[in-house]
């Protein structure tokens, strides 16, 4: 495959069951010029066969295995790597995208060609037992932003809205996190925010397009990013100084 504008990459550890329907959303994109790459993080279940016949449906799709599990980090990096698209983006395996997403993002990256674009997304929270209703989660602003001051509020109002701290809801340039070396961390827990912080310190331009454009199925249990959460802040304005 030639070089195309998107690279989606989906990281795959025991997905069988949810990989299909992450897949399927991006195949129904109204922007056909992107990749899929899935990487298979040494499954124990199905996940690979599930894989295989997808590849087997679309030119566009690649498939990784890995022999054992690397973890997350590790996983993405190799995603980063491999990659052939302008831009990068993570989608996790159980998480789908609104069907002009691809599309949005190319007008206004045709506009604006900045190191990372942000979008809004909506969360729907999950038990074993029931499914509570989809929340909608807002950016700070929507428009364009560049320099360190006007980043560095971007940052902090991302941060006081909940939408700093993932990778899923960004694009980001590929050649930016190669030219910068911003790769994860092999730090085993917030693996998005280590990364992200590196990222929105070393970036020149972003884009905020405030439009729910991501689903994040969020499974109700004890989390190590609520945890943390708190934390974000003063980390953010440590590394800013």
């Amino acid at each position: 495959m030639e070089n195309v504008k998107f690279s989606i990459v989906i990281a795959v550890y025991n997905a069988g069951q949810t990989v299909r329907q992450a897949v399927v959303s991006v195949l129904q994109q109204t922007y056909a010029d992107f990749e899929i790459i899935l990487i298979n993080d040494g499954s124990q279940d199905d996940s690979g066969n599930v894989c295989r016949e997808l590849e087997s449906l679309d030119m566009r799709i690649r498939y990784i295995e890995f022999s054992h599990n690397s973890g997350l980090s590790q996983v993405r990096n190799h995603g980063i790597l491999v990659a052939k698209g302008e831009y990068i983006g993570f989608l996790d395996a159980d998480d789908t995208l609104e069907p002009d997403a691809l599309t949005v993002f190319y007008d206004r990256l045709a506009k604006h060609p900045v190191d990372i674009l942000v979008c809004g997304f909506f969360e729907e929270y999950k038990s074993a037992n029931r499914k509570r209703p989809i929340c909608v989660c807002k950016l700070p602003g929507d428009g364009f932003y560049y320099g360190r001051d006007e980043i560095s509020d971007t940052v902090i109002g991302m941060i006081q809205t909940s939408s700093f701290c993932y990778a899923w809801n960004k694009l980001y340039k590929k050649k930016f996190l190669i030219d910068k070396n911003v790769f994860y961390s092999k730090y085993p827990y917030m693996e998005d925010i280590v990364m992200n912080l590196s990222a929105f310190e070393r970036c020149s331009s972003v884009i905020l397009v405030d439009v729910p454009l991501y689903h994040y199925n969020r499974f109700v249990q004890f989390s190590l990013t609520t945890r943390f959460e708190a934390d974000f802040l003063s980390l953010h304005q440590l590394l800013m100084d």
